[in-house]
C-alpha cells in the first residue's frame, strides 16, 4: 500500500502498508516561515507537486500488507514516499535525508538531499548541551537525535534545532538556543514550506500520517505538550499552522517548582480506532507523572493515560511507540518500548487495557502487520550496540502477547509482513498453445509458499489450468514466499511448482520446481517431456512494486522438418473400356478407371527424437492432382498405419496407400498426381502412361470376411480377408494370382463411394484408411496365414455403426458392374482406462479391450503412432512418468519441502503391462502422471500410485 491510501490500520482492516510511519508537525508557538535551508532546491510548490505525481506507479490489488517493511531503527520511517507500490526507508545520514530501498530489496539509495541535519544536540562552552532538554536529553535518553524526520504522503518533514551567537559584556561569544524549524520537502528534496518556533521551544519528536486523504503532523515539544498540524493540501506555503494543541499543561521547566527533565514529549505516534478516528499517542520523560497519553488527535479529547512512574523508581520514558491490530478481531493496540526495563508493553488503543508485555532487551523497532493468512502479528527488533535480535509475536489463546518466531539482527525485514510477495508471469515463447497450473503449500513440509490462498491478492494465482496462446503471456499473478508461521522462517527456502501441458498432449507434461528466498526466484529442477523448457527471468519490480519472475517457456528443440523427397508409385486397377463403348454414370463403369498409389520415403528430421523428446506431431503428406501438370489441387492427406522407423533424429514413416477415381460429376478429371510432404514434392505420376490391366475372365466373384472391429481412431485396424473366386467356385491362390489380387479395390457399402484412404480436413471423422500390410495395430488372428486370400486392414475415425466395406474386382471392360464381396467395419468406441489395480511399481494394465488386457505399444522397439487427425499424426519416442498433481507440492512427514526434488522415470513395457524402471526416485507414497499408447490411442495416467 501507499502512504497516500490511508493510515496504518488499527481496525479490522489494520496492518497494511504502515502509513503512520512518519511525518512531523509543529506547535501553535509558530512564527513566520523562514527561508529554506541552504542546498535544498527551492522551486514553486506547484511544480514540486507535479514533479512527484508524474509517472507514479499504479499497483494491482494486493494483500493488505504487501510491500511493507521495517525501518532500520529509531528516527527512521518506512513509507512509500516515492509511490513505488512498496515502502522505502527514510533516514538521516549525517546532514542529509536519504530515501533507500529496504534491506529486502538491496538497500540502494534512491534519493538523497541536504537538510542540515544533526544528530548531536547543540552545545555551548565546555561542550555542555543547550537547554533543549539539557541534562535529560543527553544523559538519560541517550542517542536521541536532535534532527527528527517524518513522512506524510509524498512529503518528507524534517525538524532542526537552531542556535545563535551573541556576545557577553566582555566580548566573549555565547551560543544560545534559537528555536526550531519544521520543513516540508517533496520526496526528491524540493523545498515546499517551513515553520519556525520561538527560541526556547525545541521539537524533540515527530510523526506524520495521511488520514482521510489529507496529511497531518504531530510534533512533541520540550515543554507545553504536542501540536497537531495540517499542511496545505495544495502544497502552497502557509507556515503549517496548528489545528490542535494537546497536553499544554505539561509545562516542564516552566511549571512552578518544575523539573527540567519532566514533561518533555519524547515520542508521538498516530493511529486510528476501530471507527477510523485519528488518535495520537504521546510519550513523555517522566518521574511521578504518566509516561503515555492517548488522545483523539483532532478533538483533543483524552482516552487514557498510563504508566505512572513512582519517584523512587527513577526516570522512565517510552522510546518506541507503535499502533497496530492484534487478536482475532483485529482490535487496535498500542505497543511501547521501555528502555530502562527492556520491555515491550501492549495496551488496547481505545481503552488502555493492559494486555501484557514481552521482556528481553531494549527495543529499537516495533511494526504491526497482517500476515498472508490474515493473522495480526507484530515484529520487534531489540538489542544494544552490535547485538540485536528479531522477533515476531501475536496474542495467544488467552489474549496475552507471546513470541512465535525468533531470528537474528537482519531477519526482521524478511519476517515482516510474514511473507515476500512474488509476482509470477508465464510467457509462452513456444510454437504451441500451452496450459499451466501451479501447486504450493503454506506449511514447512509443503514448501512455505502461498498460491491461490494468498488473501487479498488480485489477480490471484489461478486454481484451474490457464491456457496461453503462442507469443502470449499469463499474469502476473501474485504469490508469496512465507517467512513467518507454520515453522516457516526467513532463513528457509520457499518452493512452488509449475505444471506445463500442451492441451491434449499429456506426453509433453513438464514439472518445474521453483525456489524463492532472499535472492529471488530460481529453478531447482524441471522434469518431464523435453518438448518444452523453462527459464526464469526477473520482472521489473517497478511495474507493481513486487519482486517477480518471468517464467519464459520455450521450445527445447526446433520443429520437425521434412528430410529427403517422397516417392510416389501408381498402378491402374481396372481395364480400359471396350472400343466404341458409351460411358455411363455407374461408379464401376470402365470409363472411370480406378488407380492405386503407394507413398514411400516420407521422412522427417525430428530434433530431440534420439535424446530427450517424448513425442512429436508430424504433418501428413497431401496427395495433389492436376489436369495440366501446372495447377495443382489438394485431394486429401495420406497417412500410413505402418510402424515408423527411426535412425537418430530421422524418422521415416511407413508406406502409405491411397486409391483415386474421378467421381461422376467431378469438376476436374486429374491426369497427374503427386505427393507434397512438408514442401518436399514427390515425382509426378502421369495416369495416361500407366499400364492397363487386361480382362480377367478367370475371376467369377469376390468374398470378404471380417475378423473383429477397430477402435475409431484411424490407426487401429480391423483385419479382413479377401479372396477372389474362380470359375470352379474355388478361391484363387493369392501367390499364384498375385497380379489379380493386387487389382482389388474398396467401396463404401452404403454410398458406393471409392474408399480412397485419403483424409479430408473438412470432414475429419469420416476417414476410412486401408493398407495391404499389417500396421502397428493390425489385430491379426491365425487366419492371416491363409494362402487363398489376402489381408486388407481397415481403420476408421467414424463412430457410425453398421458400416459395410465392399471389396471390388473389375473383371472386364464391357459392362458397368464389378464383382464384389462385403464385410462389416465395426467401430469400437469404449474408453481405454488403466485398471484399478495399476501402479507404477507393480505395473499398469488396461483391461477394457475385447481381447482382454490391451497391448501397450513399446516406443523402445519402434516409434509409436497415435492420435491421428485428418492432417497430422503423433509419434511417441519414449514413455515417461512424472509426479502427479495429487503429489504436488511434494511433502513428507517431518521433512522441509525445500529438500524434496521432483523426478521422472521411464516405463519398461512388456506386452500388456508397463512398469516403472526405477520407482524409488518418485517415492512410493507418491502419485504419477504420464501416458502409454494402446491401439493407437493415448491412455492418460493421471495420479496413479507409484
Amino acid at each position: 500500500m501507499k502512504t497516500t491510501v490511508g493510515v496504518k490500520r488499527l481496525s479490522a482492516v489494520i496492518g497494511a502498508m504502515a502509513l503512520l510511519l512518519g511525518a512531523n508537525a509543529v506547535a501553535s508557538v509558530s512564527g513566520p516561515a523562514s527561508a529554506a535551508p541552504v542546498a535544498a532546491e527551492h522551486v514553486a510548490p506547484q511544480e514540486a507537486e507535479a514533479a512527484e505525481t508524474a509517472g507514479a506507479a499504479q499497483t494491482s490489488t494486493l494483500p493488505a500488507d504487501t510491500g511493507i517493511t521495517v525501518p532500520g531503527g529509531k528516527n527512521e520511517v518506512a513509507a512509500d514516499v516515492l509511490g513505488l507500490g512498496y515502502e522505502q526507508v527514510v533516514r538521516l545520514n549525517e546532514s542529509k535525508v536519504e530515501v533507500v530501498e529496504p534491506v529486502s530489496r538491496g538497500s540502494k539509495v534512491l534519493k538523497s538531499f541536504e537538510v542540515g541535519a544533526k544528530q548531536a544536540w547543540p552545545t555551548y562552552g565546555f561542550g555542555l548541551p543547550l537547554f533543549y532538554g539539557g541534562t535529560n536529553m543527553t544523559t538519560k535518553v541517550v542517542g536521541h537525535s536532535a534532527t527528527r524526520v517524518a513522512v506524510a504522503g509524498r512529503h518528507i518533514y524534517v525538524s532542526n534545532l537552531l542556535t545563535k551567537t551573541s556576545f557577553d559584556p566582555w566580548g566573549k561569544a555565547v551560543i544560545e538556543a534559537d528555536g526550531s524549524t519544521l520543513t516540508r520537502y517533496t520526496a526528491t528534496g524540493m523545498f515546499v514550506d517551513q515553520r519556525r518556533l520561538p527560541a526556547d521551544f525545541a521539537i524533540i519528536s515527530l510523526d506524520g500520517v495521511v488520514w482521510n486523504g489529507e496529511e497531518y503532523l504531530a510534533f512533541g515539544l520540550n515543554k507545553y505538550g504536542v501540536r497537531i498540524v495540517k499542511p496545505a493540501v495544495d502544497g502552497k506555503p502557509d507556515g503549517m499552522p496548528d489545528v490542535q494543541e494537546l497536553l499544554t499543561h505539561w509545562k516542564g521547566p516552566d511549571r512552578p517548582g518544575g523539573v527540567v527533565e519532566r514533561d518533555q514529549i519524547i515520542e508521538v505516534k498516530f493511529g486510528t480506532d476501530t471507527d477510523g478516528r485519528l488518535l495520537v499517542a504521546m510519550g513523555a520523560v517522566t518521574q511521578e507523572m504518566p509516561a503515555l497519553a492517548v488522545h483523539y488527535a483532532l478533538s483533543g479529547a483524552e482516552l487514557w493515560t498510563k504508566n505512572f512512574r513512582p519517584h523512587q523508581l527513577g526516570w522512565e520514558w517510552p522510546e518506541v511507540v507503535a499502533f497496530g491490530a492484534l487478536g482475532a478481531e483485529g482490535r487496535p493496540h498500542v505497543a511501547m518500548g521501555w528502555p530502562t526495563q527492556g520491555r515491550v508493553s501492549f495496551m488496547d488503543a481505545e481503552t488502555g487495557q493492559e494486555k501484557g508485555w514481552l521482556d528481553g532487551g531494549v527495543v529499537s523497532v516495533i511494526r504491526f502487520f497482517t500476515d498472508a493468512a490474515g493473522e495480526h502479528r507484530v515484529g520487534i527488533r531489540r538489542g544494544v550496540g552490535m547485538e540485536f535480535t528479531s522477533h515476531v509475536a501475536r496474542l495467544d489463546a488467552g489474549g496475552v502477547p507471546a513470541f512465535t518466531e525468533n531470528g537474528g539482527a537482519g531477519d526482521l525485514e524478511w519476517m515482516v509482513p510474514g511473507y515476500r510477495p512474488v509476482s509470477l508471469q508465464v510467457e509462452n515463447r513456444s510454437r504451441a498453445e500451452l496450459s499451466f497450473k501451479t501447486y504450493s503449500g503454506s506449511t514447512r513440509t509443503r514448501g512455505c509458499w502461498y498460491g491461490s490462498e494468498l488473501k487479498g491478492a488480485a489477480p490471484a494465482v489461478p486454481k484451474q489450468p490457464v491456457r496461453i496462446a503462442p507469443g502470449a503471456n499469463a499474469g502476473p499473478y501474485t504469490s508469496a514466499w512465507r517467512t513467518v508461521g507454520e515453522q516457516c522462517y526467513s532463513s528457509d527456502v520457499g518452493v512452488v511448482y509449475l505444471q506445463l501441458d500442451l492441451p491434449g498432449e499429456p506426453g509433453h507434461r513438464r514439472i518445474v520446481q521453483l525456489q524463492g528466498d532472499k535472492d529471488g526466484v530460481r529453478i531447482k529442477e524441471q522434469v518431464g517431456g523435453d518438448r518444452l523448457s523453462v527459464r526464469v527471468e526477473p520482472r521489473n519490480a517497478s511495474v507493481d512494486g513486487l519482486y517477480g519472475a518471468r517464467l519464459v517457456v520455450t521450445d527445447t528443440y526446433a520443429a520437425p522438418t521434412v528430410a529427403g523427397t517422397p516417392k510416389l508409385e501408381g498402378a491402374r486397377l481396372t481395364p480400359a473400356p471396350a472400343e466404341g463403348r458409351q460411358p455411363t454414370d455407374k461408379v464401376d463403369d470402365p470409363s472411370r478407371p480406378v488407380h492405386r498409389f503407394t507413398v514411400s520415403d516420407v521422412s522427417w528430421t525430428v530434433p530431440g527424437a534420439a535424446s530427450g523428446l517424448s513425442e512429436a506431431v508430424l504433418p501428413l503428406p497431401f496427395a495433389e492432382g492436376s489436369v495440366d501438370g501446372q495447377t495443382w489441387h489438394r485431394l486429401g492427406t495420406v497417412a500410413s498405419p505402418l510402424a515408423p522407423t527411426r535412425d537418430g533424429d530421422r524418422v521415416t514413416m511407413g508406406q502409405g496407400v491411397f486409391d483415386w477415381q474421378t467421381p461422376p460429376g467431378a469438376a476436374n478429371d486429374y491426369r497427374y498426381l503427386r505427393v507434397n510432404a512438408g514442401g518436399a514434392i514427390s515425382n509426378v505420376v502421369d495416369l495416361v502412361g500407366l499400364p492397363v490391366p487386361p480382362a480377367a475372365d478367370l475371376v467369377q466373384g469376390v468374398s470378404m470376411v471380417a475378423d473383429g472391429g477397430a477402435r475409431a481412431n484411424g490407426l487401429d485396424q480391423a483385419p479382413m480377408r479377401v479372396s477372389l473366386v474362380g470359375s470352379d467356385l474355388r478361391e484363387l491362390d493369392a501367390t499364384a494370382h498375385a497380379e489379380l489380387y493386387q487389382r482389388i479395390y474398396y467401396r463404401d457399402g452404403l454410398t458406393k463411394a471409392l474408399i480412397t484412404g485419403l483424409g479430408d480436413p473438412a470432414d475429419p471423422s469420416q476417414l476410412v484408411m486401408f493398407s495391404l500390410k499389417p500396421g502397428q495395430y493390425a489385430n491379426e488372428s491365425a487366419s492371416a496365414s491363409a494362402t487363398t486370400s489376402i489381408g486388407a486392414y481397415f481403420s476408421t475415425r467414424s463412430m457410425q455403426p453398421g458400416r459395410q466395406v465392399r471389396a471390388m474386382f473389375k473383371h472386364n471392360a464391357v459392362g458397368p458392374d464389378a464383382f464384389e464381396g462385403s464385410a462389416p467395419l465395426t467401430p469400437i468406441t469404449n474408453f481405454l482406462v488403466p485398471s484399478r489395480e495399476s501402479s507404477g511399481a507393480a505395473g499398469i494394465s488396461i483391461d477394457t479391450c475385447a481381447e482382454g488386457p490391451c497391448a501397450i505399444a513399446d516406443p523402445s522397439v519402434a516409434p509409436v503412432l497415435h492420435s491421428l487427425t485428418s492432417t497430422s499424426v503423433s509419434v511417441q519416442f519414449r514413455a515417461i512418468a512424472v509426479h502427479g498433481g495429487a503429489s504436488l507440492p511434494l511433502s513428507a512427514p517431518n521433512t522441509p519441502g525445500e529438500v524434496l526434488t521432483v523426478a521422472e522415470d521411464s516405463f519398461e513395457i512388456s506386452g500388456s503391462r508397463a512398469s516403472l524402471r526405477n520407482p524409488s526416485v518418485l517415492g512410493y507414497n507418491a502419485t504419477i502422471s504420464g501416458q502409454v499408447i494402446s491401439h493407437g490411442e493415448r491412455v492418460a495416467l493421471e495420479n496413479l500410485y507409484v
